[in-house]
């Protein structure tokens, strides 16, 4: 089979200035925790500041602070005992005597699972996808550990190696590694939609399909939400039937409005839609 390789990038502005810290947990430390933490740290861990308040009792019953989000874990980092769990997962650099942390050799099993899926695609004959892959392939010149540069190097070797489709998708384009996206022969953008895709959706979602519906007021705001996109009316769907309720169109709109705003770079740039 002829090797392709194609990246869907959802390309939308973000500042995320603890992206490196956040892919390194995700990737590299929660992995770690689930498989050598979890029954004292894990889901059903108290936070750090009901550890604090009833110490003595999660201690008996053999808890510790919870460190299954990377929010948790930044209150552990920022505490004043607990420098040895990042002493753990050093890989000699900021050590006194420059040798790895004990938990530091489990890094590796990142590498490991990318090296068995791209086998185990080959072996079935189907398409591999990956996605926020700017977890695995986020810029090398940014690594601050010789792990996450080892990480990037492995999938790129397989992404060399492998006869099969690899489809990879991010929202965080900016943040791949440029060595990575010269190895993908198709780079797709889905932008927001054109103003007239938001009215024909949103007559289709709030409208039960009746165009008539539709007023000029609401048309107006329809045609001022330039980064609109099919996520939010999934988003306002799903919010709709958690509550159990049918938005009447004008509610709708307004939480269509409301996802528009919180997106980053709002009004920055003019978005379109990649037929």
């Amino acid at each position: 089979m002829k090797f392709k390789l194609v990246i869907a990038a959802a390309c939308m502005a973000s500042s995320m200035s603890l992206l490196a810290q956040e892919v390194t947990y995700r990737n590299q430390v929660k992995p770690m925790i689930q498989k050598l933490c979890a029954e004292c740290h894990g889901d059903g861990a108290p936070t750090l500041a009901e550890f604090k308040l009833a110490e003595e009792k999660y201690k008996k019953e053999k808890l510790g602070p919870n460190t299954s989000t990377y929010e948790n874990l930044l209150q552990i980092i920022a505490y004043t005992d607990t420098g040895a769990f990042m002493r753990r997962l050093d890989d000699g650099t900021n050590t006194a005597d420059k040798k790895p942390g004990n938990m530091y050799k489990y890094l590796g099993e990142t590498e490991q699972n990318l090296a068995h899926a791209f086998r185990d695609a080959e072996q079935d004959n189907a398409v591999l996808l990956i996605d926020e892959v700017d977890s695995f392939l986020q810029n090398r010149e940014s690594a601050t550990r010789s792990w996450e540069v080892s990480q990037v190097n492995e999938l790129l070797q397989q992404m060399e190696r492998f006869d099969g489709i690899f489809i990879c998708a991010t929202n965080l384009f900016d943040q791949i590694d440029a060595a990575a996206l010269r190895r993908f022969a198709f780079k797709i953008a889905f932008k927001a939609l054109l103003p007239e895709q938001r009215i024909k959706l949103f007559v289709q979602e709030a409208l039960d399909g009746i165009e008539g519906e539709l007023n000029t007021t609401m048309r107006n705001r329809l045609l001022r939400l330039d980064n609109l996109a099919p996520g939010d009316f999934a988003v306002v769907k799903r919010q709709a039937m958690l509550l159990g309720e049918v938005l009447p169109p004008s509610d709708f709109l307004a939480e269509l409005e409301s996802e528009c705003r919180l997106k980053p770079g709002v009004n920055k740039q003019a978005m379109g839609f990649l037929h």
